[in-house]
């Protein structure tokens, strides 16, 4: 029965020395390579400890392969191994002390490590644009955590290669544009610095686009409609259409926008952050079934690292002329209804404070306190 040997190792195009030597070692340890499959896993078979001398040749380029195979067959060479472009060689003549070379086009070399280079780039690309995505555009930090682990993991993987390509890649550049195919970089200025440029170039338009297109998925225009359809998209207790919206109103916060919105039966308020050319995402949404007759509500925000007190209600009478805050520390301060952003006989207005808030008070255009008057209404978060 034939005794095998089976051995898992990685070679690249650039390791041929390497695999060559290590081919040989084998041989002369008494076992004989037989072929390797996609996995990089080598098949070896146990016979006589012999000093075979393995080439390599990695090339895309072959017009006529029977011709291609007899010249290295009248030079001593016999195939052992096919794959493609690449072939392992090994010699069958009588060892005279002598290794005879195998040409091997440094084009091709080059031209497959670039093609390798832009791949790990753009997995770099693609791996930043998911934690722009986990980090920035949802803000969850608890799935965020949970990637830690697995972003440490997919870095040191794309990294270890990587760093070994590009140790190759700049000296066979180098040796490239010195030798007889430097004009494998063309002639142009412009070639020239689009071949060294693209392996860039190509993944940093790959992540932008990806970027560019989640960040459009993720996010909602500045318009009315926009706010609409998020809304109606995310609120799970929402059985209407978006004409059944009857109102929004907005005011702007640095950039973020509050939105109040709702019809005779419902209301809530969205909050937004602005991510860049007018696309927000949503940070906070908190609505209800709107109280009957006049209400007042007040909800707490973080936004743009401030603390915000955000005001909004229904004044169908048209009687409230200002707010009236008073604070824990038993200062106070007057809100008047100039400030308010109205929309049919709704309001919603922001005041940015860090002070704990005691108590709201409505007061109408005689100085009269109405607070009465207004149901104190408590949102529903969702």
């Amino acid at each position: 029965m034939v005794e095998t040997k089976k051995i898992f190792k990685l070679f690249y195009v650039f390791d041929y020395d390497r695999l060559e030597q290590w081919l040989r070692k084998m041989a002369n340890d008494g076992w004989i390579f037989e072929r390797v499959n996609c996995f990089g896993v080598y098949t070896f078979i146990k016979g006589t400890s012999s000093d075979i001398i393995y080439k390599v040749d990695y090339n895309k380029h072959i017009k006529d392969l029977d011709e291609y195979y007899t010249v290295f067959k009248e030079s001593g060479w016999q195939i052992v191994y096919e794959n493609n472009n690449y072939r392992i060689f090994r010699s069958t003549a009588s060892n005279t002390g002598e290794e005879i070379g195998i040409y091997n086009d440094p084009r091709e070399q080059i031209s497959w490590l670039r093609k390798r280079l832009i791949i790990f780039l753009s997995g770099y690309g693609v791996e930043f644009v998911s934690l722009y995505y986990l980090f920035i555009l949802q803000n969850d930090i608890a799935r965020s955590n949970k990637w830690n682990l697995c972003v440490v993991l997919i870095t040191t993987f794309l990294t270890v290669p990587f760093i070994r390509f590009l140790s190759f890649y700049i000296p066979l550049e180098r040796k490239l544009k010195q030798s007889e195919y430097k004009d494998y970089y063309g002639n142009s200025f412009l070639k020239r610095v689009y071949k060294i440029a693209s392996i860039v170039l190509i993944p940093l338009i790959i992540s932008l686009t990806l970027a560019v297109t989640i960040t459009y998925m993720a996010t909602v225009g500045d318009n009315e409609n926009s706010i609409k359809r998020e809304i109606l998209s995310k609120d799970s207790d929402s059985k209407y259409d978006m004409r059944s919206i009857d109102f929004t109103a907005s005011e702007d916060i640095g950039h973020s926008k509050v939105c109040l919105y709702g019809n005779d039966n419902r209301i809530g308020v969205v909050t937004v952050e602005e991510i860049f050319l007018n696309r927000y995402k949503v940070k906070m949404k908190f609505s209800s079934q709107a109280p009957e007759g006049q209400f007042i509500s007040m909800e707490n925000i973080d936004l743009n690292n401030s603390k915000y007190f955000i005001f909004y209600g229904k004044d169908n009478k048209k009687i409230i002329d200002k707010l009236l805050l008073i604070y824990a520390d038993g200062s106070n301060e007057e809100l008047s209804k100039d400030n308010f952003k109205l929309k049919n006989d709704y309001f919603i207005m922001s005041q940015k404070n860090n002070k704990d808030l005691k108590e709201v008070k409505v007061i109408d255009n005689t100085g009269n306190d109405i607070t009465n008057e207004f149901k104190q209404y408590v949102s529903k978060h969702m």
